[in-house]
């Protein structure tokens, strides 16, 4: 399972990414379902999905969020804290959508400050749909981490 996740990884990373999570997205929850840095951010169990603007624009809209700075991100992120405490102080959430539009999983970055450009955002966005169709065929063959 994870070599397709690995891959969209290590691209990333080229990129700068410093800690990349997949999580599925289902039933009100989301589920890590991989991690650049198990040590610093494990896979973990079910956690419940607030409804709450991050929430809105990513999972009902498909929308990116992004946060440059930690401002930006700690309103929505209740780890927030834990967050910056590893050096990462800008963020990405790419959802990842099925046939019908639905948000199934988020590719989430993090970075140092300031790093999601617009130009680093279309190139993220490339890599997430050049392996799309491995995430979804991977997401549906193995729906649990």
């Amino acid at each position: 399972m994870n070599s397709v996740y690995a891959s969209l990884h290590h691209a990333c990373a080229d990129l700068g990414t410093r800690l990349f999570t997949v999580s599925r997205i289902g039933d009100g929850v989301a589920t890590r379902v991989y991690t650049s840095d198990a040590a610093a951010w494990p896979l973990s169990g079910e956690k419940p999905v607030a409804r709450d603007g991050w929430s809105a624009q990513v999972l009902d809209r498909g929308e990116t969020f992004v946060a440059n700075r930690p401002e930006g991100f700690a309103p929505w992120f209740a780890d927030h804290e834990r967050i910056v405490a590893l050096g990462l102080t800008s963020c990405a959430n790419l959802p990842v959508t099925d046939a019908e539009g639905l948000v199934v999983a988020t590719v989430n970055l993090l970075a140092g400050e300031d790093h999601f450009t617009p130009e680093r955002l279309a190139r993220y966005h490339q890599l997430l749909a050049q392996h799309k169709g491995s995430l979804m065929h991977d997401l549906a063959c193995h729906p649990d981490p």
